[in-house]
């Protein structure tokens, strides 16, 4: 459901419009809210099955159907992982993204980040500030992983957008 009037932010953290009508979207969602349901149980059953690994659910033709309906937020961090590939990489090498973050890293990469992240969504609660409850955070150390691993590309600016949970 959409959060009170009062709330200034949406579930993501944007502020909400100020023309935003709730109660319409709070209609929609009251009657869309079945529909999600049905989704989310169509999934656990979907990953719960015995006999889907996870190359079965990369190539099922259910899941191509399932994404291109929409996947529900409570599964979205699990079918991602499973069919980019990233859960089978990081099951094969669990300590990767914490050995590199031990790793000496470069100064000029650190900086330019640091320049970056304040530039991430600086409207969004969960990056305006450096707070401990901040997103900022992590989102550094990602980008730090992902550039000292893949030196070809390095670090780039903008790639911070395209990490936002």
């Amino acid at each position: 459901m959409s959060q009170p009037p009062k709330a200034n932010v949406d579930p993501y953290g944007f502020e909400w419009p100020k023309d935003f009508n709730h109660e319409l979207y709070d209609d929609f969602m009251s009657k869309y809210i079945t529909v999600l349901s049905r989704r989310a149980k169509k999934w656990d059953r979907l990953l719960n099955s015995k006999k889907n690994s996870i190359k079965a659910i990369k190539f099922c033709f259910l899941v191509k159907r399932y994404v291109r309906k929409g996947i529900p937020s409570s599964h979205r961090g699990v079918v991602w992982s499973m069919i980019s590939g990233a859960k089978e990489l990081k099951d094969q090498q669990p300590d990767l993204y914490t050995t590199i973050l031990r790793r000496p890293l470069k100064q000029e990469i650190i900086e330019t980040i640091d320049l970056d992240i304040p530039r991430t969504f600086p409207d969004n609660i969960y990056f305006k500030t450096a707070s401990p409850d901040s997103k900022r955070e992590s989102l550094k150390n990602v980008l730090l992983a992902f550039a000292h691993q893949n030196p070809a590309i390095g670090y780039c600016q903008g790639l911070n957008f395209l990490l936002q949970e």
